[in-house]
C-alpha cells in the first residue's frame, strides 16, 4: 500500500518547519534571558524560572531575542520546535 505525501511548494509536508516556532521571542526590557547548553533561566521581576530544552532543539539568543531551531526536521521536531517557542515566551511574560 503506497501512502500519499501532502506536497507544500517543493517541499513536502514533512520538511515544513512550524510556523510559530520559526517566529523568534521578543525578551522585554527588565527580564534576563540566559542559555547554557540546554538550560534556559529567565530572571524578572516576578521571580526566576528555568527549563531544559529538548535535546532535538538548540537555542541561542541574538540581541533581544531567543532563536530555536530544530536539529532535525520530522513530525516529532515539529511539535516540539513550537512547543519550545510558547514555553519560553510563557517563561518571560
Amino acid at each position: 500500500m503506497e501512502t500519499q505525501v501532502e506536497k507544500i511548494g517543493r517541499k513536502k509536508k514533512s520538511q515544513v518547519l512550524s510556523r510559530l516556532g520559526r517566529k523568534p521571542v521578543v525578551i522585554p526590557d527588565g527580564v534576563k534571558v540566559t542559555i547554557d547548553k540546554s538550560l534556559v533561566k529567565a530572571e524578572g521581576k516576578r521571580g526566576n524560572l528555568s527549563w531544559s530544552l529538548p535535546s532535538l532543539i538548540t537555542a541561542k539568543i541574538e540581541e533581544k531575542t531567543v532563536v530555536l531551531s530544530p536539529k532535525t526536521v520530522n513530525s516529532e521536531t515539529k511539535a516540539f520546535h513550537g512547543l519550545s517557542r510558547k514555553l519560553i515566551l510563557n517563561m518571560i511574560e
